[in-house]
């Protein structure tokens, strides 16, 4: 499931490229060397979504990541009003993981 990477320059402090995730609100890489942009990325995605964790919380999730947990969580609950009570599962433990390829570079 690719995030929405949204790719802009910069001219106003010297010449950059700046990378934006549109699902993580205050996540942002930049640098003035398109080479180490790639690394930086990856670097700043690792602990952007690291503090979330640490503070106890879910990152936000593309929205086709949010439509497919959704839709998994709603046929487990169908399935399991369809089984008998001892028999039940729960739909704890589901998640998404973002892919790490730069797919989407708006």
């Amino acid at each position: 499931m690719p995030w929405t990477i949204e790719r802009s320059e910069r001219h106003d402090d010297g010449d950059y490229v700046v990378l934006r995730i549109r699902e993580l609100p205050g996540f942002v890489a930049a640098s003035n060397d398109p080479a180490e942009l790639e690394q930086i990325f990856w670097d700043a995605l690792q602990d952007h979504l690291a503090s979330y964790l640490e503070d106890g919380e879910m990152p936000p999730l593309p929205e086709e990541a949010r439509i497919t947990i959704e839709a998994m969580e709603r046929e487990i609950e169908r399935q399991s009003y369809s089984k008998p009570a001892e028999a039940r599962t729960s739909s704890a433990g589901l998640a998404a993981r973002p892919s790490r390829q730069l797919q989407g570079v708006a």
